[in-house]
């Protein structure tokens, strides 16, 4: 998904949760997932490459240091965690064809933000859940407006020039997108703060950046 479009997600899904610090260092983290290096050599960070089960498992990993940093007061580490698993999560949805399934398993649903199923389990583990392909040099040349779209006609279908939900250019289905990537941002905060518990609430707020540290 495009950097800027990541940005208005978590600001959207977290504004109201974290500090203004707190939210600047989850969102460094998120968007560096985009570097060259997290781009060519890291599908588990896009969901490329349809390797879904390596990008569940990388959410699952930084949740895990994410908690265990909260739990040691290391806020910094654990805000970068938080960033880099939630630029994976954005992404699934840009970058699979969940919101398409989503959308003819609940016709009009495409048309307005969803409240809801952003994991619909059906979906989840529905034989024909996949994500794109990233093809060279195809997709790479992609990214220059003028090749994209003389391009895309040539492209395969499973490749991310046809299937990238990323933009509103992308098409219709983006609103959708957007809209699950919002609510998934959320419900991956819901998800640590069940973790971490009531006995950590303090720390949890130095996590928030509404307690002054030390």
């Amino acid at each position: 998904m495009n950097s800027y479009f990541h940005t208005l997600i978590t600001i959207d899904a977290l504004a109201e949760n974290f500090s203004e610090n707190a939210l600047k260092e989850i969102l460094r983290a998120n968007v560096k997932q985009d570097s060259i290096i997290g781009q060519v050599f890291h599908n588990e960070y896009h969901y490329d490459n349809n390797k879904i089960s390596f990008s569940h498992q990388f959410i699952q990993d930084q949740k895990l240091k994410c908690i265990q940093a909260i739990s040691k007061s290391a806020v910094k580490s654990a805000r970068r965690a938080f960033g880099r698993l939630i630029h994976t999560a954005q992404d699934f949805y840009a970058h699979s064809n969940y919101a398409m399934l989503l959308s003819l398993a609940t016709p009009g649903m495409e048309s307005h933000v969803p409240l809801v199923d952003c994991v619909n389990p059906e979906i989840m583990n529905s034989k024909d859940l996949r994500s794109h392909k990233v093809y060279f040099p195809l997709d790479h040349l992609s990214i220059i407006p003028f090749f994209a779209k003389q391009l895309k006609k040539y492209a395969p279908y499973d490749s991310h020039l046809r299937m990238n939900l990323d933009t509103p250019l992308s098409g219709k289905l983006f609103v959708l997108v957007y809209g699950l990537a919002v609510q998934r941002t959320r419900e991956e905060l819901l998800s640590i703060i069940s973790q971490i518990g009531t006995a950590n609430k303090t720390k949890f707020n130095e996590f928030l950046g509404r307690v002054r540290l030390k």
